[in-house]
C-alpha cells in the first residue's frame, strides 16, 4: 500500500517539471529573433545598425548593419540575428544628420508568426535617445529627423510572439 502513494507522488513531481520546463522552453522560443525586416527610405544613402541584447549595455559586438539604402528609395532590407534571444533592441537610422522614413519593422522568427510593427506601435515602443531630434507618425510612416551622427531608437521591452503551442 505504501507503494501508490510514493508512485503517484513521482508522477506529480514528474507532471510539473514537465509543465515547468515546456513553459520556460516556450518563453525562451518565443523570444528569439531571426530576422529584423525594415521598410524604411532614408533622405541620403545610409543604414540601419540593429543592436541587441538579453539584459545589460548594447556593444558594438551584438550588433548587425543594414546594406545601404539608396537616397530617397524605399526600400526594405533584411537583418540576420541568427535566432539570437532578445529582450532589448537598438535601431540606429544612419550614422549622420538626415531625414528617415521607417514604414514598418518585422520581427521574424523561427517559432512563431511574424511580428509586424507599424508606424503606431513604433512610435509606442520605442524611444528616440542620442542624436534624433525629432520623431513623429506621419501618415503611414514614422518621420525622424536625425542631427548628427549617432541617432537612436531604443526599444527596452520587446513584446512576444504569441504562443505557438511548442
Amino acid at each position: 500500500m505504501t507503494m501508490r502513494p510514493f508512485l503517484l507522488t513521482r508522477i506529480l513531481l514528474a507532471a510539473g517539471l514537465f509543465i515547468v520546463l515546456h513553459f520556460l522552453s516556450s518563453l525562451l522560443a518565443l523570444s528569439c529573433i531571426a530576422k529584423i525586416e525594415v521598410d524604411a527610405r532614408f533622405e541620403q544613402s545610409d543604414s540601419f545598425q540593429a543592436y541587441y541584447t538579453v539584459r545589460g549595455a548594447f556593444t558594438d559586438k551584438q550588433s548587425v548593419r543594414t546594406p545601404s539604402y539608396q537616397p530617397g528609395t524605399r526600400m526594405t532590407t533584411k537583418i540576420d540575428l541568427k535566432n539570437h534571444i532578445v529582450r532589448k533592441l537598438r535601431m540606429d537610422p544612419g550614422q549622420q544628420a538626415g531625414k528617415v522614413d521607417v514604414f514598418s519593422i518585422r520581427l521574424l522568427s523561427f517559432f512563431g508568426p511574424p511580428l509586424s510593427l507599424g508606424p503606431q506601435q513604433i512610435s509606442q515602443l520605442f524611444t528616440a535617445s542620442g542624436d534624433i531630434a525629432s520623431m513623429r507618425v506621419v501618415d503611414d510612416h514614422v518621420e525622424i529627423i536625425a542631427n548628427g551622427p549617432d541617432p537612436q531608437l531604443v526599444c527596452l521591452s520587446l513584446p512576444r510572439f504569441e504562443h505557438i503551442g511548442i
